[in-house]
């Protein structure tokens, strides 16, 4: 496959990406909303928790005072959990998840200022999401989310690749 996302620009822009907490991850966020309180990842302490979904493990979980602020969060942004992503993603528009204001496809469709945040939000904003290298301004459609996933986790473990750090 073609690893031109790898490229050294790529990478720094990845790092110069906002870092978000591992709990706001849309399969953390989807955890939540399949399983609720019995949910193993978003109750972890750590994304290794997390990724072992070791959050039933009482050395594992987070501590009891941070789950009220994950929850709450999870209900407002319901929408970034992957099955939504996924709706999006295969109906565009005419989707039954993520245009709708409760989980679960409930409620009543948002409004356009909210469904135009969220669509901004499913697509990407930096070139290494994208499906192509870019040429020029032009941007190519986006990569699927399973794809920037990996990327992302490439990303990650080998930080120490990233040209930023290579000079250092």
């Amino acid at each position: 496959p073609d690893t031109w996302w790898k490229d050294g620009a790529f990478a720094k822009e990845w790092a110069g990406g906002k870092a978000v907490p591992f709990w706001q991850n849309a399969d953390i966020i989807q955890d939540f909303l399949d399983n609720g309180a019995a949910g193993k990842k978003w109750t972890a302490k750590n994304a290794a928790s997390a990724a072992q979904s070791l959050g039933d493990k009482p050395e594992h979980r987070a501590a009891a005072e941070d789950l009220p602020a994950r929850e709450d969060f999870f209900r407002k942004h319901f929408w970034q959990a992957t099955k939504y992503q996924a709706d999006f993603e295969t109906n565009g528009d005419k989707g039954t998840l993520w245009t709708m204001s409760e989980a679960a496809g409930k409620g009543e469709v948002v409004g356009e200022g909210e469904l135009n945040a969220r669509q901004a939000w499913y697509r990407p904003t930096m070139k290494w999401q994208l499906s192509e290298k870019p040429q020029g301004e032009e941007n190519a459609p986006a990569a699927d989310a399973v794809e920037v996933i990996d990327r992302d986790e490439w990303f990650k473990k080998n930080w120490w690749k990233n040209p930023i750090v290579k000079n250092d």
